[in-house]
């Protein structure tokens, strides 16, 4: 109903992406597979409901481990930007063409049936709550790579 109440809060960025990445690396997907966070990430305060953008990170990440395969590393990226931050997420595996084009439909996903809402409320909570842009980049080379920037 587009009626949630946003709770902006000063937020530290690393404390904030290291938070997520401690709790996260105990799920079972994470198992065989690590959560870092990149040495050129910026230590910045910002502003920011800190229970919605978790949730937004929470779903990139958790994606990036279902993606990735033991062995492989999940990155967690902060950046300046000009007067925005940009929040990363990287795995080392590409989405095919046809999946990229699905992949913020409602519904949608490549796990099964009673899934597909991760990338979608990323969407929904990061754009019309938060106020920022949520958006990918993946190809053979580079991996894939969910943002949010605001």
């Amino acid at each position: 109903n587009h009626e949630l109440a946003v709770n902006p809060e000063s937020i530290n960025s690393l404390t904030f992406v290291q938070q997520i990445a401690d709790d996260l690396q105990f799920l079972e997907v994470a198992k065989g597979k690590k959560i870092v966070i990149s040495e050129e990430s910026v230590d910045v305060s910002f502003e920011c409901d800190p229970v919605l953008l978790r949730r937004v990170l929470n779903n990139m990440v958790k994606n990036a481990l279902e993606a990735s395969t033991e062995g492989q590393t999940v990155t967690i990226t902060v950046e300046k930007i000009d007067e925005k931050l940009k929040l990363s997420v990287h795995n080392p595996k590409f989405m095919t063409r046809d999946v990229e084009m699905q992949v913020f439909m409602r519904s949608f996903s490549t796990k099964g049936k009673q899934r597909g809402l991760g990338t979608y409320s990323m969407k929904i909570l990061g754009e019309q709550f938060l106020g920022g842009t949520v958006d990918f980049t993946t190809s053979e080379s580079e991996g894939t790579i969910f943002f949010i920037l605001m």
